[in-house]
């Protein structure tokens, strides 16, 4: 049987769309899930950056880091839920249209695929041209956790956010240690043993061994040996930002090429078949894809003589 090249440029419409469909779901169904539903999102462990940093800990714990992570993160995981419908839609249009062959269904169709599609190049080049845009909000809110920090068992959102930090990078503080002096609700009163000292920067700060006990002689004295005062917790955290974002970016701009490919073939796969028709393929009083049809009846009539 022979297939077309307008055919071929369908189905490979039809069925990238209906791969991208699937995915788009299941993200957002996650992301709405992560967003919206209260009873479920604590559930989510997965989606906490700080998963690995408290595996000694108890479940209870682990859903209060995980509902932390979530308020950290809240509008991306939101935007990300808002795209993954647009797309599910996009994609719905044109698997409808392409299946269904309906002229104004796939034009509109790959209208919005294309505006779509700017608006990704257009996010993807301001990324790699300017990208202090999309992380100076990670910034003041990292100083902000600094700022608002209180203890390590106070259970507050700043405390817990920073704690997770702090013992999963191997940090302290922003820049470093003396962070904490602007810390204004910090609570250096402890009691260690039945002992009262005071801090002079949060237990977090120090090392910690494979077991997660602390090393010698912290947190009663801070020594260059036993903490990390002196590695702040921004500079580690954009490294991994840098390196996991530019790993997305790069799969990013695969996709978008894949995309264009799409279009491609849609926008070929209407000019060729929709003859005598409209710029864009438009064509007023009877379908544009009966041409389509004739084709059809072309070939099983090829094949049949053969």
């Amino acid at each position: 049987m022979r297939v077309s090249v307008g055919g071929a440029a369908r189905w490979f419409v039809i069925v990238v769309n209906a791969v991208a469909g699937a995915a788009l779901l299941i993200t957002a169904i996650t992301c709405g899930i992560a967003a919206f539903d209260d009873s479920h999102s604590t559930s989510l462990s997965g989606i906490s950056v700080f998963g690995r940093a408290y595996r000694h800990t108890d479940y209870g714990n682990n859903q209060r880091n995980s509902q932390d992570a979530l308020n950290i993160f809240a509008p991306l995981i939101v935007g990300t839920f808002w795209s993954a419908l647009i797309g599910i839609v996009i994609c719905i249009l044109a698997v409808v249209g392409m299946v269904k062959r309906h002229e104004i269904v796939t034009t509109i169709y790959i209208v919005l695929h294309f505006l779509a599609l700017i608006a990704e190049i257009v996010v993807l080049v301001m990324y790699f041209v300017a990208p202090y845009m999309f992380h100076r909000h990670l910034q003041e809110l990292m100083m902000g956790l600094v700022l608002d920090y209180v203890a390590e068992d106070s259970q507050d959102l700043a405390s817990d956010v920073m704690e997770n930090f702090m013992r999963s990078l191997n940090c302290c503080g922003y820049y470093n240690g003396t962070d904490f002096d602007y810390s204004v609700h910090f609570d250096r009163r402890r009691s260690l043993n039945g002992i009262i000292i005071y801090l002079q920067y949060p237990i977090p700060c120090c090392k910690h061994n494979e077991r997660k006990q602390r090393a010698a002689g912290c947190p009663q004295s801070f020594t260059l040996d036993n903490s990390n005062i002196r590695q702040g917790c921004w500079p580690v955290f954009d490294a991994l930002f840098h390196k996991y974002v530019t790993i997305i970016g790069c799969g990013w701009i695969g996709i978008v090429i894949l995309q264009i490919l799409v279009l491609i073939a849609a926008i070929f796969y209407v000019r060729t078949k929709l003859r005598r028709t409209w710029p864009f393929g438009l064509k007023l009083g009877q379908s544009t894809f009966e041409d389509e049809e004739a084709d059809d009846i072309i070939m099983e009539d090829e094949e049949f003589v053969e």
